[in-house]
């Protein structure tokens, strides 16, 4: 929080992976309803274009990456386009959305193992 979107995503790059990234045009903005451990979560999503330097060693391993984010191993692996379907990756419209990035902003409305519906608004 308190912090615009673009430049907690360059540093948490940054910080995570030793590398200063280039933080292109957003694509999506997503709303995602998932469950994890039981739990219904409704998050938000700011998906951005983001690209390394040309010279980043990166671009010329394979992989896999580790960061680490406050004692969380984080595991960041490339994959090709055309595998994304039969990858865990999540929120899963991604797994087709990667193929085609939008030319404009799009809202999704996602849902990830929620039902088929989307949960009824809560009544405060």
């Amino acid at each position: 929080m308190l912090e615009p979107s673009r430049e907690t995503l360059r540093r948490e790059m940054r910080e995570e992976l030793g590398i200063n990234v280039e933080i292109g045009r957003l694509l999506w903005v997503v709303e995602n309803f998932f469950v994890h451990g039981g739990v219904h979560y409704h998050e938000l999503g700011l998906y951005y274009l983001m690209s390394f330097p040309s010279d980043c060693p990166l671009y010329h391993t394979e992989g896999p990456f580790l960061g680490d984010e406050e004692g969380i191993e984080l595991i960041f692996k490339w994959h090709q386009l055309d595998d994304l379907e039969e990858t865990a990756l999540y929120p899963s419209f991604l797994r087709q959305a990667l193929a085609s990035i939008p030319e404009t902003i799009q809202h999704i409305m996602h849902r990830d193992g929620w039902g088929r519906r989307l949960p009824r608004p809560l009544n405060l």
